[in-house]
This record gives C-alpha cells, sequence and structure tokens, in this order.
C-alpha cells in the first residue's frame, strides 16, 4: 500500500534520507533540520508531495511548480528511495506519482535516478531523457 505521508513518519523519512545520501548520493549534505522542514512542507502544501510505502520501506517526494517558460504546472521528483528489500514496488510509487500530478493538474512529470536499472523503468513507462547533469565539487 502506498499512502500519504504524514509528520509522524518523520523518523522513517529521516532514516531513508540518510540511507540514499550513504549508499546513491554521499555528495549530498545532509542537514536533518532543513530536510524536515522540506518534508513538513511537502506534507501540507497543494502542490507538494510525500508518499510513503508501507511500513515505512519507501518514500517518494515531489513539489509541482510553474515552469518559468510556459507557466504550465509541472510536477518534479526530490528524492525517492526504497528499502532494498522492498524494490520491485516502485512502479506503483510510480503510478502514485503520477497520479497525484495529474490530480493538480500537472502538464510533465519528472523523475530522476543514479542508474541505469531504474533509467529503464522510466523508459518503459514512457519517460523521455531530458537532460544530462553534472557537477564539479
Amino acid at each position: 500500500m502506498i499512502r500519504d505521508a504524514t509528520f509522524v513518519d518523520w523518523p522513517a523519512v529521516d532514516r531513508m534520507a540518510r540511507q540514499f545520501r550513504d549508499s546513491a548520493a554521499p555528495w549530498i549534505a545532509y542537514e536533518p533540520a532543513r530536510f524536515r522542514r522540506t518534508f513538513d512542507a511537502l506534507v501540507v502544501q497543494e502542490h507538494g508531495c510525500a508518499l510513503m510505502l508501507e511500513n515505512g520501506k519507501g518514500i517518494l517526494m515531489a513539489i509541482a511548480l510553474p515552469s518559468p517558460f510556459s507557466g504550465e504546472l509541472v510536477a518534479q521528483e526530490i528524492m525517492w528511495w526504497i528499502e532494498p528489500e522492498a524494490r520491485g514496488r516502485g512502479r506503483e510509487m510510480l503510478d502514485a506519482y503520477e497520479t497525484w500530478a495529474r490530480a493538480i493538474g500537472a502538464m510533465r512529470c519528472g523523475v530522476t535516478c543514479l542508474d541505469d536499472r531504474t533509467a529503464n523503468l522510466f523508459a518503459r513507462r514512457g519517460y523521455e531523457r531530458a537532460e544530462l547533469a553534472y557537477r564539479v565539487y
């Protein structure tokens, strides 16, 4: 089951954010208080999304904002983590994310990924590659 996250989910979200940073994105400086404020805002904002996989085994957070180019509402995933033992549930979470985006009137739905396996899931779902991102330390 996937449901809207609530404030009481914070301990699980914090744990998953740390795991995400440690295993997938070590370049991210994690500031728990700042991230807590972001999570809390997404839980209550009309254009904020925080979806929780049952038993605290996954989180998908997103926000929808008007495009600076067209003004259309565009949804963008901010963080997505599924515990290793619950992997394979990504399609369900993606369904819930897309449903939320359509419900608020988003014209586009964006996701990011760090590996080919996830990129292949997105491609099978009809997502098109939009950009390549680079960073310098």
